[in-house]
């Protein structure tokens, strides 16, 4: 792509294939477990909730996730910048700014279902306040990045167009956004995960049992 850039060391290294199988091999067990669980609720237990609804949408989000990771491959994804072409490299991060709009969503209905799945638990008053702010919480941030990440550029276009006189954000700024919703998701894992031992504190169970309890519903099973 730049005949002024340094040929890496490992030459036209190609990533592709393994970015392609892990792709679809997430997509598939994703797709087959969540089928399998709303089958399940729908059929076997005859009790839907949110937690279902927005285990789906982030399910149909990996699906939409599937084929925009295809062709980011096709124009380059899993290669060295250095030996695109200018085309390609455009049409690459046109292709990731849509997707990312997308992990965006899917990250923020993932952690959504585990948030109802607990809300369907009978607790306390106390333990379901925690619950609803994070709910709300992850919602308006998930609102906040993804449209900061929208409209990153004036005209939008300029985000995979660098040749369109734009204003945008600096490569910096827009790793803020990034990492930010990795933070967010992080911390979010981690306190969700935390929360069943809060649930079983006060359980009258064999202390074995309630850390069994306590490992399984911390991996969301």
């Amino acid at each position: 792509m730049s005949s002024t850039a340094p040929i890496p060391p490992n030459g036209d290294e190609n990533r592709q294939g393994g970015i392609i199988i892990t792709t679809y091999l997430v997509t598939v067990l994703a797709s087959v477990v969540v089928a399998l669980r709303m089958a399940t609720r729908i059929w076997i237990v005859r009790n839907v909730g949110w937690d279902d609804y927005t285990i789906l949408f982030a399910t149909i989000g990996i699906i939409i996730g599937c084929p925009l990771v295809v062709i980011q491959v096709h124009y380059g994804f899993g290669r060295h910048k250095i030996f695109l072409s200018e085309n390609d490299y455009a049409q690459f991060t046109k292709y990731a700014y849509i997707e990312w709009i997308q992990t965006f969503q899917t990250l923020m209905f993932n952690k959504l279902s585990i948030c109802f799945l607990l809300l369907r638990i009978p607790v306390e008053k106390y333990l379901i306040r925690p619950i609803q702010g994070a709910i709300a919480f992850l919602i308006v941030t998930n609102i906040v990045l993804t449209l900061a990440w929208i409209f990153q550029c004036t005209p939008v276009e300029a985000a995979w167009d660098k040749e369109m006189p734009a204003r945008c954000f600096t490569n910096a700024q827009l790793q803020r956004i990034i990492i930010s919703q990795a933070i967010i998701s992080i911390i979010s894992d981690v306190l969700l995960a935390l929360f069943p031992i809060l649930l079983l504190w006060k359980v009258q169970i064999a202390m074995r049992v309630k850390a069994g309890l306590c490992v399984l519903m911390s991996l969301g099973l």
